[in-house]
């Protein structure tokens, strides 16, 4: 599991057919997002989130990562089945973004204070849209200029979820 994810943190193409085609690497993408949100849940603990309480953060986290994924995984899986009319189903998508959502691993890095945090979750963000970009083109075989106004979407409609998961958990 830890080689393909530096294989998505490379932004290996070959990953994303491998693992579109494998539906054992299921469990190992879950395993990607549960690793991607206890990172999240520990950063939140130490510093952004040290008052409030530990399950609410945790809760968060989790919601926050999952919710994510599955969002992002519709906005492929859907104009991919029906507007690119490929053969893939939900599972793959699912698939696929998790292992996209590898540099999500480094949100552990947040606890460096205020200007850290900024510097490191805006190379995530570009780095996870990266990610996306590359695991939506090798899945939906098109181009990266197809691929980009999805991938945006889903980035701000996922960001706007997670808005509202933390206002209602740790408002």
């Amino acid at each position: 599991m830890f080689r393909k994810i530096f294989r998505a943190l490379r932004l290996d193409p070959s990953l994303y057919l491998q693992v579109s085609n494998d539906r054992a690497a299921t469990v190992q993408a879950v395993g990607i997002l549960v690793l991607v949100a206890i990172s999240l849940a520990l950063s939140g603990i130490a510093e952004w989130a040290s008052d409030k309480s530990s399950a609410a953060v945790l809760a968060y986290s989790f919601l926050n990562i999952f919710s994510y994924w599955v969002i992002l995984s519709l906005l492929g899986f859907l104009p991919g089945r029906y507007l690119v009319k490929r053969e893939i189903t939900f599972g793959t998508m699912l698939r696929v973004i998790a292992f996209a959502n590898a540099p999500r691993i480094f949100y552990m890095l947040l606890v460096f204070g205020p200007f850290m945090a900024l510097l490191v979750n805006s190379v995530i963000m570009l780095w996870l849209i990266a990610c996306l970009l590359m695991a939506f083109h090798q899945t939906l075989r098109v181009s990266f200029l197809a691929t980009f106004p999805m991938t945006v979407a889903g980035v701000f409609i996922a960001e706007n979820v997670r808005l509202y998961l933390y206002y209602f958990f740790l408002g």
